[in-house]
């Protein structure tokens, strides 16, 4: 009877003690997750904290200048933006978390995109120190307030950090518009010789640069107005011709010049690698590209869906059909490829490349972090010219032989916060107290729309 009580008292001390470690363990945890994660945290965030932490913290992908995403990160932006409320009422919209989904998800974690091309000579602290004397200098004396359909705030400093940090003797710029991003090119580099390019017959500029060289389209009828800002010109300005058209080596007579001292902004919605292949050819290899678009979003085959190996069908519900689509020229010459001929496409381009950084955004855009960033799919009447009618973004219909599609219900939460940290580039500013000092709370909200910009260097 002596044996039986001390061998339960013995397992008593041996449960006491083991109750007592998982006790102290549990408050362990507590504190680490109470340091990380902010308690007024709201559901939406919460499920970013308990259902994707591991996809913040031990995601295998080098982490890129400005660092690597966290919960905190997507919470502190959500909060900053105020879109907290909304993207909680709006989640409630969003169906639940399906094997296909967890699938999608399992593949964006193991996405190979051009990481390993981000190394770039400045340093996140350089980019906040260019911003503060960005937003104080120069954007209040941007020419165009409201540059609807134009670049923001977000395009508009990775585009004029870049041109400052590098100094060329040249800019090229593809897509004029209103006039937004030849007065960032001047300020950015005042002694650089401009070369403006836009073919649009309604391009009027508000901004016009006396030294830099007009190429425009030849129509100026279009009416009076069009005709009297144009008439502002300078005397050397000539019809608009491609960039392809062009006699570079009259115009930039030395190679060094071409390769070393020219920039060239592209921002005229056509096929991001043509446009690379394009500039390889003529001796460039500094190039940097506006609507950097994620894959199955915007309306040109961009050089960051042309890094995504999957061609966006990481994307794709698991039973979409192996093709990848590859847009141009505002939906003009859009169309479908195979994923092999992507790959190829792919494997060409990071040979090619010596540099590939994508600019982060001031903050991170509202649109992506709220709700229509995640790509749901085109409009019909956007893919009319598209192969095997494919329209939308969901799984085959099984009664059309046609291989059309229909739409699915919008992606749950969980999927989308993987799909963020995945694609989007943490911001410039991360935190409440740089987002006071820039006193960012001060401007509309669009100035933060964002659908990517990027520095690329060719070998």
């Amino acid at each position: 009877m002596l044996a039986v009580q001390r061998q339960r008292y013995t397992l008593a001390i041996i449960f006491l003690f083991v109750a007592c470690v998982m006790y102290v363990k549990s408050i362990q945890r507590n504190t680490t997750s109470q340091a990380e994660t902010p308690s007024s945290q709201s559901a939406a965030v919460a499920t970013v904290s308990n259902t994707d932490s591991n996809t913040a913290d031990t995601h295998d992908r080098p982490p890129f200048v400005t660092g690597s995403w966290t919960p905190a990160m997507v919470e502190t932006q959500l909060r900053l933006l105020g879109g907290l409320a909304k993207t909680n009422a709006k989640s409630k919209a969003a169906g639940p978390m399906l094997e296909k989904h967890r699938v999608m998800q399992r593949n964006l974690r193991a996405l190979k995109q051009c990481d390993d091309k981000q190394t770039v000579p400045w340093t996140h602290k350089e980019l906040i120190d260019a911003l503060k004397y960005f937003l104080h200098e120069v954007y209040p004396r941007r020419p165009l307030k409201a540059n609807g359909g134009g670049m923001r705030m977000s395009h508009s400093f990775g585009l004029w950090f870049v041109v400052r940090w590098y100094q060329p003797a040249y800019v090229i710029e593809n897509g004029v518009r209103h006039g937004h991003t030849t007065f960032l090119l001047r300020n950015a580099s005042p002694n650089a010789t401009i070369y403006s390019f836009d073919p649009g017959a309604a391009t009027i500029p508000v901004y016009i640069d006396p030294t830099a060289h007009y190429f425009l389209d030849a129509s100026v009828k279009t009416s009076d107005e069009l005709h009297k800002v144009r008439s502002q010109l300078p005397p050397s300005a000539q019809p608009w011709r491609d960039f392809t058209d062009v006699n570079w080596s009259s115009l930039i007579p030395t190679e060094e010049d071409r390769r070393n001292r020219t920039i060239i902004l592209f921002d005229d919605h056509q096929d991001q690698l043509l446009r690379v292949l394009a500039a390889k050819q003529r001796g460039f290899t500094k190039l940097f590209f506006d609507d950097n678009w994620i894959p199955l979003t915007g309306d040109c085959y961009s050089v960051k869906q042309v890094c995504d190996e999957s061609g966006g069908l990481a994307l794709r519900n698991p039973t979409w059909p192996r093709v990848v689509l590859r847009l141009g020229d505002f939906h003009k010459n859009d169309t479908v490829i195979t994923l092999q001929e992507h790959l190829d496409n792919r494997e060409l381009l990071l040979k090619l490349t010596k540099v590939y950084y994508e600019c982060p955004g001031v903050l991170h855009s509202p649109g992506q972090l709220m709700w229509p960033g995640f790509p749901v799919g085109f409009r019909e009447h956007e893919w009319k010219g598209a192969k095997n009618g494919i329209h939308e973004f969901g799984e085959p219909d099984a009664g059309d032989s046609a291989g059309g599609l229909t739409k699915v219900k919008f992606p749950p939460r969980e999927l989308l916060d993987t799909w963020e940290m995945t694609y989007a580039v943490p911001p410039v500013v991360q935190n409440e107290q740089l987002y006071k000092e820039l006193k960012l709370q001060s401007y509309h909200p669009g100035e933060f729309g964002y659908t990517g910009a990027c520095y690329v260097e060719l070998h």
